[in-house]
């Protein structure tokens, strides 16, 4: 991410952290349930057309992987026009921004490489750890980046940092994935749970803890840091508590199936 006064890389910069941005808040919880909620919020005397349209709800997902493939190329424009200026007129792009720019780039090929689908469903373990602290790398490197593109910038400006560093529209893009990314963790809790066993394939989790509303989402996990998956909610009949169904799907769910877990990380 170099940030000039050349407004053909200012575009590179904002289209390419733009995608980034809203690639990550396609899989925030908040974002999310705030999607559902809205979309379950359709009377069902809506006309049929606009029910249909709105029950494509569930390719969400499509915005995520798109956008993020939309990053990487705007990226990869980015790193080309950059390499072109540094080539130019090395004191325009200084080589340490360069370099770590270039790192940015083998992350953003890591992170959608260990995407493809046989990669995906063969390891998936490694896919969840690889795309979400390669993901957190990006973001750090990113912040990295706009400090140093930022201060070497401003000077031919004569601006201090600050005054120029909000300025810039990454830097309250950046601004909001970082929040998106410490907001889940901020609310992090252990909470027990009850397991039903439905067949071989299939697990029922009670929760107590809370009560839910129907289409919302929960995003459960064994261990704090490392995978994480999503799952619709059931909210019960009392009002004061719900649960999830766990279908065969993965390593995660084949283990919470056949090892019923009593607490779970939320």
């Amino acid at each position: 991410m170099v940030m000039a006064t050349d407004r053909s890389v200012t575009v590179f910069v904002n289209a390419a952290a733009t995608n980034l941005v809203v690639c990550g808040l396609a899989r925030q919880p908040v974002v999310v349930n705030a999607i559902f909620l809205a979309t379950c919020a359709i009377p069902r005397s809506a006309p049929l057309r606009l029910r249909r349209i709105a029950a494509k709800v569930y390719h969400y997902g499509g915005i995520h992987s798109g956008c993020g493939i939309a990053a990487f190329v705007w990226y990869v424009g980015l790193m080309v026009r950059s390499s072109m200026k540094h080539a130019g007129d090395p004191k325009r792009t200084p080589a340490a921004i360069l370099v770590l720019s270039y790192i940015g780039l083998v992350l953003l090929i890591v992170t959608i490489a260990v995407a493809y689908p046989r990669f995906r469903a063969k390891r998936h373990d490694y896919f969840e750890l690889i795309h979400r602290f390669a993901g957190w790398l990006i973001v750090a490197l990113f912040l990295a980046l706009l400090l140093l593109s930022a201060d070497h910038d401003r000077k031919a400006q004569n601006m201090s940092l600050g005054r120029y560093i909000i300025r810039l529209p990454a830097f309250w893009l950046l601004v909001v994935a970082i929040s998106a990314i410490i907001h889940p963790y901020l609310l992090l809790r252990r909470v027990g749970v009850q397991s039903q066993p439905l067949s071989k394939h299939a697990v029922r989790l009670h929760f107590t803890h809370t009560t839910s509303s129907f289409g919302r989402g929960i995003q459960l996990s064994k261990h704090s840091l490392k995978d994480w998956h999503g799952f619709a909610t059931f909210p019960d009949p009392d009002g004061q508590s719900f649960s999830c169904i766990v279908s065969k799907a993965g390593d995660w769910t084949t283990d919470t199936i056949n090892n019923p877990p009593t607490y779970l990380w939320k």
